[in-house]
């Protein structure tokens, strides 16, 4: 059976095994790693009318007068992996000076990251345990902590425990205000029942958020339904870029017609070409016949080899209207010797792998590559640099105030790459691997980890090719999507 996540899916699918590397591990909060583990986290997370009123009557005990009653229940209340908010809360608001203390100390603890972690392993753990059988209580997990939660996590997650039996939840679960759960029911009531399960995926194709509309696109699709064409076409309006670019593949895969659609493009520019589609549509609606799945592409070329479509250069202190110090010939992107600068992305990524190669055509080369650029325009708008300098490519420096962490500690101004240089002469093609991935970061030059970040935002941010008054050539740029 052709899975929902055909087009959801592929980039995590095809991202090699770096992703697997580190096994998630629920142990450092208590939990084993197991059915049994995901079992005692989840009820932690959703403690019973029971365990709420333990929990409650474990904190009037630190107010007891005698002091075994208090020990006991400060130690119970240490081993607690999680207590709900509204019970610590209400615990701020004690007579007793000791209860009020203890619950300012339980709530630093327990505190939203810690949370946000927790959910995340959790996930992780029942989609890499094959964890079965607990969709109920997942579901209702990632309702009460909806912003919490990554969406392909939860996705993944359900899709894993999810059984035949679980079809009244995912039904029910089609109806929730939260999106990820409609989106984590839609995902499983289709990987369980596929075609069966169309009736009650349609009024996806109309849903209040654009990421479940593409489920329930991909999921006819993927069976060769024209019900998908229209949510497909809309979704190219879609704020997000990475809705738009699978949604204008998939349209790609099954009409072989472009229409001059770029996810990256300008605004206007994408209605232009979306308009087109439309209008493609009205006329050739019946006469469109495909076999799904719909596959993505393993990467999308942020460079097309042609020209600078996609991306804004900013020297002389102001965004230009169009690239002045960057030409492109023949597949290559040369960076010239004007006013110093960079060249931007217009889309912001979060949680990527990006590939370029890069080469220097004299012996004094200045370059380099700026990540997770989110502060506003200006020649040291905040980002963290690899650099391309001959002799020094992959060490890492803070521009504009970035913060992250090299070696354990805050990088003040530059961190060192890893081992000696290896770039090859000057002339040749050299290549680098960057990955972003929740506020990490690694580098490889030629195949060779050379440098590692950690502790930075986990925002959105835009990539830029920095400008350093050097003629250096850049080509093959392409990202993978991690999300």
């Amino acid at each position: 059976m052709a899975s929902c996540l055909g087009l959801l899916m592929v980039a995590r699918a095809t991202t090699g095994s770096d992703e697997k590397e580190k096994t998630a591990s629920l142990e450092r909060f208590g939990y084993s790693n197991d059915k049994q583990g995901v079992h005692r986290c989840l009820e932690d997370l959703l403690p019973s009318e029971q365990h709420r009123v333990r929990l409650i009557q474990l904190i009037e005990q630190l107010d007891d007068n005698r002091f075994a009653v208090r020990r006991r229940a400060q130690l119970a209340l240490a081993k607690q992996q999680f207590i709900p908010d509204d019970i610590l809360r209400r615990a701020l608001g004690h007579a007793s000076l000791e209860v009020r203390s203890v619950a300012r100390r339980l709530l630093s603890t327990h505190s939203r990251q810690q949370r946000k972690e927790l959910l995340q392993t959790l996930l992780e753990v029942i989609e890499q345990q094959q964890v079965r059988g607990f969709i109920s209580p997942l579901l209702t997990a990632i309702e009460q902590n909806e912003s919490l939660v990554n969406l392909d996590g939860a996705i993944n997650a359900a899709r894993v425990t999810a059984q035949v039996g679980d079809r009244n939840q995912l039904e029910e679960a089609l109806k929730n205000k939260s999106p990820v759960v409609r989106a984590a029911g839609a995902t499983s009531l289709y990987q369980l029942w596929g075609p069966e399960s169309f009736k009650l995926l349609k009024p996806l194709l109309e849903d209040s958020d654009d990421r479940v509309r593409l489920i329930g696109a991909t999921a006819y699709a993927n069976h060769g339904r024209r019900e998908c064409l229209d949510p497909f076409v809309a979704l190219l309006d879609s704020e997000r870029f990475i809705v738009r670019w699978k949604s204008v593949v998939s349209l790609r895969s099954i009409s072989g017609k472009e229409f001059g659609y770029q996810p990256a493009a300008e605004m206007l520019e994408r209605k232009a070409a979306a308009a087109r589609w439309r209008q493609w549509l009205a006329t050739n609606r019946e006469q469109v016949s495909w076999q799904g799945p719909i596959v993505l592409p393993a990467e999308l070329a942020l460079f097309n080899g042609e020209d600078l479509r996609g991306w804004q250069e900013f020297a002389g202190g102001r965004l230009l209207d169009r690239p002045q110090n960057w030409q492109t010939k023949d597949g290559v992107l040369r960076c010239g010797t004007g006013a110093r600068g960079y060249l931007r992305t217009r889309e912001a990524f979060r949680n990527y792998r990006l590939k370029l190669q890069w080469r220097m055509l004299t012996g004094a080369g200045d370059s380099g590559v700026g990540l997770m650029m989110v502060a506003a325009d200006g020649n040291d708008s905040a980002c963290l640099e690899v650099q391309l300098h001959t002799d020094n490519s992959g060490d890492l420096y803070i521009i504009g105030g970035f913060v992250a962490n090299a070696a354990g500690k805050k990088i003040s101004f530059r961190a060192h790459k890893l081992q000696p240089s290896n770039e090859k002469g000057i002339g040749q093609w050299n290549d680098m691997e960057i990955q972003v991935l929740k506020g990490e970061v690694t580098v490889k030059v030629n195949g060779l980890l050379q440098n590692k970040a950690s502790g930075c935002h986990q925002q959105p941010g835009k990539i830029n090719l920095r400008n350093e008054g050097n003629v250096v050539e850049y080509r093959r740029i392409t990202l993978l999507p991690l999300d």
